[in-house]
């Protein structure tokens, strides 16, 4: 089953955090990160309406990974490069996982994120080279690995991302879908999409992320 919208997912831990529940626990953070994503509930507000919420609830999640490491830019000479930093959150429940990391590369006056998930789509994940651009993983629907960015993720309509080329190299699969996962991005890149449901269609004409270095998380 899958997660939530991305995009609904930084209002969604807030609130769970905020009440004292313990289903899901945010990332340490510093700075402007944690400010801005206690600002994500009424970006996400705004989100949902630019797109329709994807089907199905999100399940208990563990505690936040340590972040991921970012790499060098590189990937499509026409794409913007970005990076990985720290863990903002991480949801995880039978048959799935998602880790969200902040995204840097792009204009430092806002905040972007990243999400890293995993799917039971063929079997639990495995170790390996994933070409992106190839069924199921060219869509945000069918995908077993899914790299799904937001740009100004707190902003009124924020701009997503999803894979369109590039290797996901996985060195660390999270078999019991709890959010443990690590590898590489190997000339990935990332295209401006719509989100209708949880199907993505490229925008013709529309920006694109080249993604490189590494992720890791060690679940909660």
């Amino acid at each position: 089953m899958r997660l939530p919208n991305p995009a609904l997912l930084f209002p969604l831990v807030l609130a769970l955090v905020a009440c004292g529940g313990d289903d899901f626990e945010s990332a340490q953070t510093s700075g402007s990160t944690t400010g801005g994503a206690a600002d994500a509930t009424s970006a996400s507000a705004d989100a949902s309406t630019a797109s329709s919420a994807s089907s199905g609830a999100g399940g208990a999640g563990g505690g936040a990974g340590e972040g991921g490491q970012g790499g060098g830019a590189g990937g499509a000479s026409d794409c913007t490069p970005v990076t990985l930093g720290e863990v903002l959150l991480l949801d995880a429940e039978p048959g799935g996982s998602s880790v969200a990391y902040a995204l840097f590369g792009l204009d430092a006056a806002v905040e972007h994120a990243l999400f890293v998930e995993f799917y039971d789509v063929a079997g639990p994940p495995t170790t390996g080279t994933f070409d992106l651009s190839l069924p199921p993983d060219d869509d945000y629907a069918t995908c077993a690995h899914c790299l799904f960015a937001f740009e100004d993720v707190n902003g009124p309509t924020p701009t997503p991302y999803f894979q369109s080329g590039g290797n996901l190299v996985v060195t660390t699969a999270d078999t019991e879908f709890t959010g443990v996962s690590g590898g590489n991005f190997d000339g990935v890149v990332l295209s401006e999409v719509t989100l209708t449901g949880t199907t993505t269609t490229p925008v013709p004409g529309g920006k694109c992320l080249s993604l490189s270095g590494s992720w890791v998380s060690t679940g909660g």
